[in-house]
């Protein structure tokens, strides 16, 4: 019995000119109470073996292929469907090449600081300020990093922003691409030449620019924001507002924008026109923000990063404490030292620097654990599973 000949039929007018045609109402939902179920039938465990299929287990369980759909019932770990039935080695491996390759990653810890320097190279103010107010920095808390324009360089190397994740404060980004490969020329197939931010990357190429993106220490090349191109448009000198509004936001004195004029966002305040016609704004996002911004121009911000994982796939997926796995914590208390036990260090940090245990499972780990837990499956008694079918489709059909 397949899983779909239990349901119903239901006419439908399909196509809106009153010829019902009866079709099975795939729309009919029922579901398992799993605690309940537990008294009502008898369950054996199943461990499943490397490359059986659904179909072939229930072949091998009771004599048929068409009660596999059972196991996704009964099954929470089943839940999300055949994407959750354990895969073989080979499957896994690929799903990981196609998920997690392309992509790196960057931690990044807040910081608190008690100045900030603002530079911008507008009318009258041509010389860094120092603004006395205490501000968050070194987090993309805020900023808008699903523009799609957007861009985060590291050492000559640009990516885009696939994700960011406050909870474990890491960065995702994907597109590598180096600036240098955008403003030359290159050959094409059929012989003519084009500029680089004109067409795709090959893969060789991306290759090299996500090697370069992540060369070198954390700390050795700042992480900056910035474009690909140059055209500042409506939609940019939005965004570039909007990270003016996200620098105001980071200062604990709620008052800032009053107290200190010379802040980002004022020079947009002022220059607001009482029609709010974007051409107010435009001349203000190219002066502050130019597309080649460096970190000390305008209101483009540097970041530190504290780990950078160029393969995603070895990316934390979460952290944990005391050596248990299953003891799992937050990313800020995972680098806060007074909450932590550092298993015989001092400082945590060193625990991530391969000195003393690990502190996280990585995407990779989390993937094998979890496709190794997905093996052993609940299934029903074959003395059952006749009457389990009948009161499902029962069921299915009220």
């Amino acid at each position: 019995m397949s899983f779909f000949s239990q349901f119903p039929n239901r006419k439908y007018d399909l196509r809106g000119n009153n010829v019902n045609i009866e079709i099975k109402d795939i729309f009919r939902y029922a579901t398992i109470d799993l605690d309940r179920s537990e008294n009502s039938f008898n369950y054996n465990y199943y461990e499943v073996k490397e490359g059986e299929r659904p179909d072939i287990v229930s072949t091998k369980l009771y004599g048929t292929p068409n009660y596999y759909w059972t196991f996704f019932l009964i099954n929470e770990s089943l839940g999300n469907g055949l994407s959750s039935w354990p895969k073989d080695p080979r499957t896994l491996e690929l799903e990981m090449q196609f998920e997690y390759d392309n992509l790196g990653a960057l931690v990044l810890n807040p910081q608190m600081k008690s100045t900030f320097t603002v530079f911008d190279n507008s009318p009258g103010n041509e010389t860094p300020t120092t603004v006395n107010e205490t501000h968050i920095t070194n987090t993309f808390n805020g900023i808008d990093t699903t523009f799609s324009e957007l861009r985060v360089k590291r050492n000559g190397a640009l990516a885009k922003i696939k994700n960011w994740d406050s909870q474990k404060m890491q960065l995702v980004v994907g597109d590598f691409v180096t600036q240098n490969w955008l403003d030359g020329m290159h050959t094409m197939s059929d012989g003519t030449s084009m500029r680089g931010e004109t067409h795709v990357p090959s893969d060789s190429t991306v290759a090299q620019a996500k090697a370069a993106f992540f060369a070198g220490t954390p700390g050795e090349h700042p992480l900056t924001l910035g474009f690909e191109d140059s055209p500042m448009s409506i939609y940019r000198a939005r965004w570039v507002r909007g990270l003016s509004e996200s620098v105001t936001k980071s200062f604990t004195n709620t008052s800032v924008l009053n107290d200190q004029l010379n802040l980002h966002e004022n020079y947009f305040i002022k220059n607001d026109s009482p029609d709010s016609s974007p051409n107010s704004i435009i001349p203000i996002a190219e002066t502050l923000f130019p597309f080649d911004a460096s970190p000390s121009f305008g209101l483009n911000q540097s970041f530190s990063p504290s780990r950078m994982y160029e393969n995603y796939r070895e990316a934390p997926e979460y952290y944990y404490t005391q050596g248990d796995e299953t003891n799992e914590i937050s990313a800020y208390d995972a680098f806060n030292q007074d909450k932590v036990p550092a298993n015989n260090s001092p400082d945590i940090g060193t625990l991530f620097s391969n000195s003393g245990p690990d502190v996280f499972v990585s995407k990779r780990q989390n993937l094998e654990n979890l496709n190794f837990d997905n093996r052993r499956i609940k299934v029903i008694k074959p003395s059952e599973i006749q009457s389990f079918v009948e009161q499902y489709k029962e069921t299915i059909n009220l």
